[in-house]
């Protein structure tokens, strides 16, 4: 996102110091957009999920790094209500209209998870019904729409048609294929699970491994549908047979025409891929840097296999049935690595939830053990010994000089010198250097120095210099530096200098800048940056790549915005020359005018904002509030460099003739104030008046016509 916005600022100082051409754009074939939901909030008699949100961002990253989906065409929304959903489906549905060119292939790709039950998908005590759903997606334009469902009793929702389940025929790599494609991650009657172990859920895991690769079955570097849904429920199926809630088995309803494989995902697209050389079988996790497990998958065929995967380090442990197996990669981009036999050194699985509001864990082998202690204190950090790998400790409050290491605080931890809970916090945090949550932090922490909750910061988080929340943020996060969310920011960053959020439904706020992805909130700081707003971004300088709400500043420029110069005449023989630049609706305009007529002293610059109403396909009204200083004043003395200001108030109607030309004309309402500038001879015949007693004098406002031409982007 920050190169696409490094290239749209040098655009814009370009543009202000000169002129700026328009790049013509490669050809594309295809264009996909996406709209996807992570929901961990079911509503009330619902456990809350761990791990939906975290699905809906890794799904949306493999179809970002493989599968063709841009940041700038998807939409990633986390706990959000019905209307929300409705709005980006609404913003997705425009950009396909504005974005749909001749032979062109457009495709719509929807995934959520979260909680569901046998009629619909839970929202916070909202229910988005299965038939309102295929509804918004079947009204979705485009060539195909693919939707993928993990959610307890998903499978009702493809037989909400009435249509029968059959053998699927996934065929797509012409630009004759047309229909829909539905995946849920359960028949009608079985619950969804998620594990601790995989940190996600079983379907959405084994599905983004094999849109990796290990689906690849034909090895032709690509991730077909077929592949994808195949290789995910026989992963799925397996590991959740032994489960308290039973076998979980993925469904299906396809509708396609055409011939061709409908290809998911790409490995000639990726920025880096590990090969697992043939002779390497056995049950495969591939861990980052953090121990996310990033891929688990299952080879058993004696062929290579490639596994797409960001640039960085990795560990890589092999389960061949015999013996444990591990080795350390490191993936460079734009290359692939090989893992060999050779490569390997010799040398515990997990709890899982139910998706539909069930009751209890569900036990694999392995299972974690839990221990209590209410009230712990130590000098010294008490990290788990070998012994206790597998023990998750209970501790209510814990007071620490040093560094203090918990697995789950219900009340309050308190250091001097930091303060580490691995996995969930309820109560508070305080801490003379640093704070750290794992897991779910509902209460507040504080720090002189920062914090990091790698889960949510339900309420808030004060820092004197840096504040880093890569889950959810409901509360507030305040630092006198530094604010970063790596989800939803549904209630305000605070910070001196600089926030960075991904989805922005509450507030922004900084001296500085503010950088989000998706904003329904509000920006405001000196400088906003963000590839999609619904909402209002307020500064000095705002950039954007699609805006559908307001931004008003000194500079605002989107790139589905306007970007269009404008040459007119004014009736008083004024030549003017315009540049203006903004959102869709909403614009900054330069001006400049030169009278070469009669009075080649008289000229005026000035800048304005105003508001864009399509009202037809080609025709338009803008509305401009502008303010210009003109040369020379007839007014002198020693403040005569103040009294050059001439606000105007324009509108003009245009009609688009081609799509980088139209023409426009309107009328300019003058205000002539003796405080600001005055013309007697322009304003004799003012349309109206208003008199100003003290000073013996009167505000004129004079009408005029005017014309041009108008140069689109």
């Amino acid at each position: 996102m920050l190169s696409r916005h490094k290239f749209s600022i040098c655009v814009l100082l370009l543009v202000l110091i000169g002129f700026s051409a328009r790049a013509s754009s490669n050809s594309i074939n295809l264009i996909r957009y996406g709209l996807i939901i992570g929901a961990n909030n079911g509503g009330k008699n619902r456990e809350r999920l761990q791990y939906a949100a975290k699905d809906a961002e890794s799904f949306a990253r493999v179809m970002q790094e493989m599968g063709g989906l841009l940041p700038g065409n998807s939409i990633i929304l986390l706990d959000p209500n019905i209307t929300r959903i409705e709005h980006a489906f609404t913003a997705i549905k425009r950009l396909i209209v504005h974005q749909n060119k001749s032979g062109v292939r457009q495709e719509f790709v929807f995934y959520y998870s979260g909680h569901s039950d046998e009629e619909g998908l839970l929202l916070n005590g909202e229910k988005l019904t299965y038939k309102s759903l295929r509804s918004l997606i079947s009204l979705m334009p485009g060539d195909v729409r693919i939707a993928i469902i993990d959610s307890c009793a998903s499978g009702i929702f493809i037989r909400t048609k009435g249509g029968v389940k059959r053998a699927p025929f996934i065929v797509d790599s012409s630009t004759e294929m047309k229909g829909y494609a539905f995946l849920t991650s359960s028949s009608e009657t079985e619950a969804a699970q998620e594990s601790d172990k995989i940190k996600g859920s079983f379907f959405t895991h084994y599905l983004i491994a094999g849109l990796r690769g290990a689906a690849d079955v034909s090895q032709d570097k690509v991730v077909t549908l077929n592949e994808a849904y195949h290789y995910s429920f026989a992963e799925t199926l397996a590991r959740t047979e032994k489960t308290r809630h039973g076998p979980q088995h993925p469904s299906y309803d396809i509708q396609l025409t055409g011939t061709g494989d409908l290809v998911l995902t790409d490995l000639r697209e990726v920025n880096a891929s590990l090969i697992i050389e043939k002779n390497i079988l056995g049950r495969i996790y591939i861990r980052n840097t953090r121990g996310d497990l990033v891929v688990e998958l299952h080879k058993t065929t004696q062929s290579a296999m490639e596994i797409g995967l960001s640039p960085g380090a990795y560990t890589v442990t092999i389960n061949d049935r015999s013996a444990l197996y591990q080795a350390k990669v490191s993936l460079k981009k734009g290359r692939s690595t090989n893992l060999a036999f050779g490569d390997l050194k010799t040398l515990r699985p997990e709890s899982a939830f139910a998706r539909g509001g069930g009751d209890g864990e569900v036990g694999l082998e392995g299972d974690y053990i839990y221990d209590s202690s209410p009230f712990s204190f130590s000098l010294i950090p008490g990290f788990p010994s070998k012994s206790k790998e597998n023990t998750i400790m209970q501790t209510a409050v814990s007071l620490n000089l040093t560094i203090s290491v918990n697995d789950i605080i219900n009340g309050c931890v308190l250091s001097l010198f930091g303060s580490t809970v691995l996995y969930d916090m309820h109560g508070f945090q305080g801490s003379g250097l640093y704070n750290i949550v794992w897991g779910n932090s509902e209460g507040a922490s504080l720090s002189c120095i920062f914090n990091i909750a790698y889960a949510n910061a339900s309420y808030f988080q004060g820092s004197g210099i840096f504040n880093y929340t890569l889950g959810k943020l409901n509360g507030a996060q305040v630092s006198c530096v530094f604010n970063y969310t790596g989800m939803n920011v549904s209630g305000a960053q605070i910070s001196g200098l600089w926030n960075r959020a991904e989805d922005v439904s509450g507030a922004q706020l900084t001296v500085g800048m503010n950088l989000a992805k998706q904003v329904q909130g509000v920006q405001l700081g000196l400088v906003n940056i963000a590839e999609k707003v619904d909402g209002l971004q307020l500064g000095l300088i705002n950039i954007s790549d699609e805006n559908s709400g307001v931004a008003f500043g000194l500079f605002n420029y989107s790139r589905d915005g306007i970007l269009n110069f404008e040459l007119w005449q004014e009736w008083d023989f004024l030549s003017c020359v315009g540049f203006k630049f903004g959102t869709k609706y909403f614009y900054t305009i330069f001006l400049a005018g030169y009278d070469a007529v009669f009075n080649s002293d008289r000229w005026e610059v000035g800048i304005g904002w105003g508001f864009h109403a399509p009202i037809f396909d080609q025709l338009f009204i803008d509305t401009d509030i502008l303010f210009t200083s003109v040369q020379p004043p007839e007014s002198s003395g020693p403040y005569e460099f103040q009294k050059t200001l001439l606000p105007q108030l324009r509108l003009k109607i245009g009609y688009t003739l081609f799509s980088s030309f139209a023409l426009f004309a309107g009328v300019n309402l003058h205000m002539y104030h003796p405080n600001l500038y005055y013309d007697k001879t322009a304003a004799h015949e003012p349309l109206f008046s208003i008199p100003l007693p003290d000073h013996g004098a009167e505000i004129a406002f004079v009408p005029k016509i005017f014309f041009g031409i108008q140069l689109l982007k």
